[in-house]
């Protein structure tokens, strides 16, 4: 917090189990008014088919699904940015972009170059001890954010029982994780009806002196954009 005060910081957040909840606000920080952060998983089993991508809705019709490596980097920045207001353009750059446990996929419209308004929605995953964690899942609308959730469970399951992920062993039961924003009314539903479940752990996000991004406020992108948050990708 000291170095926070001496380097000017603009806005101070951060998550909290409930338990812990009281303890921040005694030192100032107010939980958001849009709600919680649910810790949802997925398990893919080995004795389950593989999770199929139905054809796009009618509305997403002009739209097709991209490896996340086509999309330049600086784009990808400036979404983070407009869902959340962090600028962490290193984070897509080279802090994650050549890395083997990482992977994603972008719904963009057919046949136009890549940029800020042909870019419909993404989602990053990576791997991780118990499987592999999702997020964020940035999208125009709830089609999107539903076509792009599917088409990383599809993405997973084939990489988990291809074993490509590095010194991997064919899998069992593997899980995903995803901290799906509260903030967005339809987020928590979307990843319930395909087939997630609550791991009965919800976040507040904090702010310090209620002090919150534009961007994750009322009317923000985040409120409308945002259906689950960036973890530690990096991690």
């Amino acid at each position: 917090m000291d170095q926070f005060r001496i380097h000017g910081t603009a806005y101070v957040g951060l998550d909290s189990v409930a338990e812990q909840k009281s303890s921040y606000e005694r030192r100032g920080f107010v939980a958001s008014p849009l709600g919680t952060i649910r810790c949802m998983s997925y398990t893919l089993s080995p004795s389950s088919s593989l999770v199929t991508i139905p054809a796009l809705d009618s509305d997403l019709s002009k739209l097709h699904l991209v490896n996340l490596r086509e999309i330049p980097c600086e784009i990808l920045s400036q979404s983070d940015y407009d869902h959340t207001g962090f600028e962490r353009g290193d984070l897509w750059g080279i802090g994650i972009q050549n890395r083997a446990d990482f992977f994603g996929l972008a719904l963009a419209e057919k046949g136009k170059a890549f940029d800020k308004e042909s870019v419909h929605g993404w989602v990053a995953v990576r791997r991780a001890s118990e499987g592999y964690r999702l997020g964020p899942v940035y999208a125009a609308d709830a089609a999107a954010s539903r076509t792009l959730i599917r088409a990383a469970i599809q993405a997973a399951a084939v990489r988990a029982s291809a074993c490509v992920e590095p010194n991997e062993m064919p899998y069992s039961d593997v899980y995903i994780a995803a901290e799906v924003w509260g903030g967005n009314s339809s987020a928590v539903g979307i990843f319930e009806e395909l087939g997630w479940h609550c791991t009965g752990i919800d976040y507040h996000r904090m702010w310090l002196g209620g002090i919150t991004p534009l961007q994750q406020d009322e009317g923000g992108l985040a409120h409308r954009g945002m259906f689950a948050i960036f973890d530690a990708v990096v991690g």
